[in-house]
């Protein structure tokens, strides 16, 4: 069982990893984006 759960924990920091890495990538080439991302930030502070 714990070695299931770090597996789970490693795969899941890695896909975090290269989904914050796009996110960033893309959030660089649009500035549509970040205006977007601040309502969804707003809207998560509520």
């Amino acid at each position: 069982m714990k070695e299931d759960s770090a597996a789970i924990i490693i795969s899941a920091a890695i896909f975090l990893m290269g989904f914050t890495s796009y996110f960033i990538w893309s959030l660089s080439r649009n500035k549509k984006t970040i205006k977007f991302i601040r309502k969804i930030f707003r809207w998560i502070k509520r």
